[in-house]
């Protein structure tokens, strides 16, 4: 692949959902690759065309590109660039060779991993860290029996399959902090390593979720270093179905989330405080919301967590929170603790297999809970018809 190829594409990967103008187009290859030449880019992105790798469509005077996923060869392409990206990422940063190396043989020894992003990969190597994007798939429950073929027994199908993903995930958890205290020893360095693990169900519904979520800032500057192609593949199947997928390239901090869209969301979850009004303001995922009111510190907010996590799991109008990335935010901001004494009075008031998940999965990172106010938190449950 050709240098100006991978440049549009690397550009084009980063901003999926949308399609740019050639202008556009090389002011963001200029951004990330220091040079970009609209000539080049330009008669580049017509060979491409013609190719049907890239679909053109006028607008006015100006020509706007995008990814043609109904190409069969677009997801050869998509990961060769990230194979590209890879290698030359492996040749910058010599300190994470190892770490990378180690990642990549323990997800070909774990049949349950379909692949493996690297989340700002740049960004982040400067900071010292490292962090990373685990989609994880149970294989279907078989047994063999007296012919020989396998068969799957459909009865114990959904129980055998979600057990053994639990399995899978914590062991994926012991597993890389593993990793990271032995590249910690290694380079006689502290690298601090932030994982999202995400079953893939939840991955496909949180990349076809109008809210604003994580997932969805990650695919915006990742770099994929184990199953491109499955990645890729993925992606293919969301655009065949004609859903919605759109990269945000800024990032939500929880922490500066504003009193209106926090107000807003709270309520979108069913809790409104006394005297609170409500406008309309961005729509935020629930994971998100609730390490923002950790972050943020206000004692009501806090032991409202239990009755938001309550309600949405017995709400079927909508997505199903994903515990995997409220305890990757919360890792990522230093709030597990919280959290975990949180989820800890939950399960004694309102025990559900979700709660009891999340616990199993705090405790094999050892996690230590700050205690709760238990009495407040079932007023506060019983207050909101969350039990």
């Amino acid at each position: 692949m050709d240098e100006t190829t991978f440049r549009i594409l690397d550009a084009l990967s980063r901003e999926l959902g949308k399609a740019l103008s050639i202008n556009e187009l090389t002011n963001k290859i200029t951004a990330f690759s220091g040079t970009a030449y609209y000539k080049n880019i330009y008669d580049k992105i017509q060979a491409l065309n013609e190719q049907k790798i890239i679909k053109l469509m006028n607008i006015g005077k100006s020509s706007i590109a995008s990814f043609d996923f109904f190409n069969d060869d677009l997801t050869s392409y998509l990961t060769e660039m990230d194979e590209i990206k890879k290698r030359g990422f492996r040749e910058k940063r010599i300190e994470l060779q190892k770490f990378i190396g180690e990642i990549e043989q323990f997800a070909f020894q774990f049949s349950a991993i379909q692949y493996i992003c690297l989340i700002k990969p740049e960004n982040n190597a400067k900071l010292n860290k490292a962090e990373m994007l685990i989609i994880v798939n149970a294989l279907p429950y078989t047994e063999t029996r007296g012919s020989g073929d396998k068969i799957e027994i459909e009865e114990f199908k959904g129980q055998k399959l979600d057990q053994q993903l639990l399995e899978y995930i914590l062991n994926i958890h012991s597993i890389i902090k593993a990793i990271e205290k032995l590249q910690n020893i290694r380079t006689n360095n502290s690298i601090k390593i932030n994982y999202l693990i995400l079953k893939e169900k939840e991955f496909f519904d949180l990349i076809k979720s109008k809210e604003t979520n994580a997932l969805r800032e990650i695919l915006a500057d990742k770099m994929c270093i184990y199953g491109a192609n499955y990645f890729w593949l993925a992606l293919k199947q969301i655009y065949m179905q004609g859903l919605e997928l759109k990269t945000l390239s800024e990032e939500i901090k929880p922490q500066e989330i504003n009193e209106n869209d926090l107000t807003y969301n709270l309520a979108r979850f069913g809790y409104t405080e006394f005297g609170s009004q409500i406008k309309e303001g961005t729509q935020i995922c629930l994971e998100t919301i609730i390490t923002s009111i950790l972050l943020k510190g206000n004692s009501r907010k806090i032991e409202a967590i239990p009755v938001l996590l309550a309600k949405s799991l017995n709400k079927k109008t909508q997505r199903t929170p994903s515990y995997n990335l409220l305890i990757y935010l919360c890792q990522k901001h230093g709030q597990l603790e919280k959290l975990m004494g949180l989820l800890e009075e939950l399960q004694k008031i309102l025990p559900n297999k979700e709660t009891e998940y999340a616990l199993k999965v705090l405790k094999v990172l050892k996690i230590k809970p700050k205690k709760a106010d238990a009495k407040a938190i079932k007023e506060k449950m019983r207050l909101y018809n969350a039990i």
